[in-house]
């Protein structure tokens, strides 16, 4: 009885499997349809403003990939003319997606989570590369193709007469073996994806960063949510920290420099203006703590020590300055990292403040420290999930 149902299932299977798509219009129809399916049930944003903005950028992006051809490292380069179509989904989730033929939706979560439109730009010139290259498609040949072979190793199974429990064996490791494959297929769409994103994002006068900047957020985040997980032959999308550094490759290749701090978006000390007594004094501050508030000394203004400050900081903090480089010295008053002078800590400022030189220095030193090891642990995080 087993195995008379499995044989009416198989050739039902077989019978069912997905035809090879070539013809661009049939294309276009897959897209339209799930479309028009997924917006009965998707509440789409109506704000004129944000309707507006990503279809300015979308559209500029559309212009270049129906011009510019790009290879494909998965899919298919040629060029077709797609009526590109971008909406917004009414929904929190950071996340984008495309359907075949240039149906582009994003979602709400993401037009708040980006921090500007060279960001958006590399978000949406990567679901135009999925439209663009016939990624969907060229899955759904691949898929075909792996259904068939899926269908045959169950039905050679049947009719050689196996056991029930055995055949079922078989079934699902023939199962595990498409979703390997297809996984993979899946995270070289990704890649792909990336790298013609960049392209078109720089060829519409966006800055190609913005993707890099975006995907060093979302790992970010992913982190600290704890999201970053290993699934193995379930992950269709590969780790954001592996795609940011593809990413950062290829923007050294195309002559593009990239200050991976800032693209990480990790700490990078910052001067504000700050009344103390009635007067008007340079702070600066780092990873939202303040490393030190500086007065006049010996004819050179408050700014201009402040911007000393800052620039040693930054420096040093570019060079991968760590924990255990910095020096605070209270014989001298000065803090220092890898042997270089960042502050010097004054009579004057002692004098400003109201504490004594020894206290400032030290929380000077604190705030300096805190920042390091909060990058530390940031960027150890990240190297790991690259191993």
């Amino acid at each position: 009885m087993f195995r008379s149902k499995t044989l009416v299932v198989l050739v039902i299977i077989i019978a069912a499997i997905t035809p090879s798509f070539s013809n661009e219009s049939k294309e276009v129809k897959i897209g339209r349809e799930n479309a028009e399916q997924f917006e009965k049930e998707a509440k789409l944003v109506e704000d004129p403003d944000i309707v507006e903005r990503v279809n300015r950028i979308g559209v500029k992006l559309a212009q270049v990939a129906k011009a510019h051809e790009v290879p494909a490292e998965y899919g298919s380069s040629d060029l077709s003319d797609f009526d590109y179509r971008f909406k917004v989904i009414d929904n929190q989730d950071i996340n984008a997606f495309s359907l075949p033929g240039g149906f582009i939706y994003v979602y709400r979560g993401l037009i708040d989570f980006v921090k500007s439109d060279d960001e958006l730009a590399g978000v949406l010139g990567h679901e135009i590369a999925h439209a663009s290259h016939h990624h969907m498609m060229f899955l759904m040949r691949k898929q075909s193709k792996m259904d068939s072979v899926v269908a045959l190793i169950a039905l050679t199974a049947a009719l050689s007469k196996m056991n029930g429990r055995d055949l079922t064996n078989i079934l699902y490791g023939a199962q595990f073996v498409r979703t390997a494959r297809l996984t993979g297929y899946g995270q070289t769409a990704e890649f792909d994806a990336d790298s013609t994103g960049v392209i078109y994002a720089h060829k519409a006068g966006y800055d190609p960063r913005g993707i890099l900047q975006f995907l060093e957020q979302l790992t970010d985040y992913q982190q600290k949510r704890g999201e970053v997980r290993n699934l193995g032959i379930f992950q269709t999308h590969p780790p954001s920290v592996e795609r940011s550094t593809r990413v950062a490759q290829q923007l050294a290749d195309l002559g593009v420099q990239v200050d991976k701090r800032q693209a990480a978006d990790l700490a990078a000390a910052e001067i504000s203006l700050t009344t103390v007594n009635g007067r008007n004094l340079s702070t600066v501050s780092l990873a939202g703590r303040k490393v030190c508030t500086v007065a006049d000394d010996n004819g050179v203004s408050s700014y201009q020590r402040a911007q000393k400050t800052r620039a040693a900081i930054n420096e040093l903090l570019r060079e991968g300055l760590s924990p255990f480089e910095l020096r605070d010295n209270p014989s001298t008053m000065q803090l220092s990292g890898r042997k270089r002078v960042i502050l010097q800590i004054t009579s004057a400022d002692s004098a400003a403040i109201g504490l004594p030189p020894t206290t400032l220095l030290a929380r000077a030193a604190e705030a300096v420290r805190y920042a390091l090891w909060s990058d530390w642990v940031k960027t150890s995080a990240m190297t790991s999930d690259e191993q």
